[in-house]
């Protein structure tokens, strides 16, 4: 692959992440996505096309507004940036990594783009607000069992007799469709999501005697688990789990509020093990070799 599609695949992630910085504004503020049109959060100008180019419009005016002069949060070149970023990081890693398999990838890149997308907007609205959006997680819970039940391959990895969908699948008639291998995966991949961080957060309500999860991250590991299957988001809570920590121990030993928002830990592990799930997953099987290899 050229250097030029990769730029072309930068462009297209900053260019929505532009849109995901509108969402991201104005979701938690009930305002419609469509209209007014762009403007200045402050004097509420129209904002010209020119001024509102993905990175360099941002850069051109030093991050501040043409009319009034008042700073733009840096916030939107990060999301523009991040997205981008994360865009070539997908393409690279499902597309251009097996040669020859750019067709047969298309749907689970598309999968993929969007879930991150939606991790993206989710993680930031929550940094700001405390609160993740309905709008991005119950509408990703409906959009991920309808693409994987058209594209199976975005969530089926094994023979359709494998597994909890198999034998979900022999138990109610549907064994050999792939759609319906599909559709049923998805749907037991956001329950698992769903229940696991539901479970999480009443044993540590009981532990702790305070809120542990709020219901915001129940229905984002369900939006997760319906794209990348049940045992995918029970990985990709561990590591979020595993990135939370660590953040809050650093925290504990700065002597600052440890109270954070938990979306953007798990947005971050569902992106770990989107991409490196296989590696995940051995480097967790091969640890305790590892620890006793210290001790021996």
């Amino acid at each position: 692959m050229t250097a030029l599609t990769y730029f072309f695949v930068f462009f297209l992630g900053c260019c929505v992440g532009s849109f995901l910085n509108v969402c991201i504004y104005r979701l938690p503020r009930r305002m419609s996505l469509i209209w007014p049109g762009s403007h200045c959060p402050h004097c509420n100008e129209p904002i010209a096309w020119y001024d509102n180019l993905p990175v360099l419009s941002w850069l051109w005016l030093r991050g501040l507004c043409r009319r009034c002069g008042v700073l733009i949060s840096p916030r939107y070149v990060v999301v523009e940036l991040l997205t981008g970023g994360v865009f070539v990081w997908i393409y690279a890693m499902h597309v251009a990594a097996p040669p020859g398999a750019a067709l047969s990838n298309l749907p689970g890149l598309g999968a993929y783009v969007v879930l991150a997308s939606a991790l993206i907007a989710s993680s930031f609205v929550d940094v700001e607000r405390m609160v993740i959006p309905d709008e991005i997680t119950v509408g990703g819970m409906y959009v991920g069992p309808v693409l994987c039940a058209i594209f199976p391959q975005i969530i089926v990895r094994q023979p359709l007799g494998g597994g909890p969908t198999g034998w979900i699948l022999r138990a109610t008639g549907g064994a050999g469709s792939e759609h319906l291998a599909g559709l049923t995966a998805s749907v037991l991949g956001m329950a698992a999501g769903a229940l696991a961080i539901y479970a999480a957060g009443v044993f540590g309500k009981a532990l702790f005697r305070k809120e542990a999860m709020g219901f915001g991250d129940v229905k984002l590991m369900g939006m997760v688990g319906a794209f990348i299957g049940w045992w995918g988001v029970l990985l990709a809570f561990f590591v979020g789990c595993v990135f939370g920590a660590v953040v809050g121990i650093m925290l504990l030993i700065g002597r600052r509020d440890t109270h954070i928002p938990f979306g953007p830990y798990l947005a971050a592990g569902t992106l770990t093990v989107m991409l490196y799930k296989q590696a995940v997953f051995r480097a967790l099987w091969d640890f305790p070799n590892v620890i006793q290899s210290w001790f021996s």
